[in-house]
């Protein structure tokens, strides 16, 4: 039983170690294309003729 508590403390720790660089990183990736797209892609043209 001690082995089984030992093995999902072990797997945790491995989740929390790769979760401390993958959230991170995933919300640059996401902020990158989040901005690229609002500032490419959403520009309406301007009407001039007011």
């Amino acid at each position: 039983m001690l082995q089984i508590s030992a093995n999902h403390s072990r797997h945790a720790l491995k989740i929390d170690k790769s979760c401390r660089y993958l959230f991170p990183f995933a919300f640059f990736v996401w902020n990158v294309f989040y901005w690229w797209y609002y500032l490419v892609y959403t520009k309406t043209p301007v009407d001039k003729t007011k």
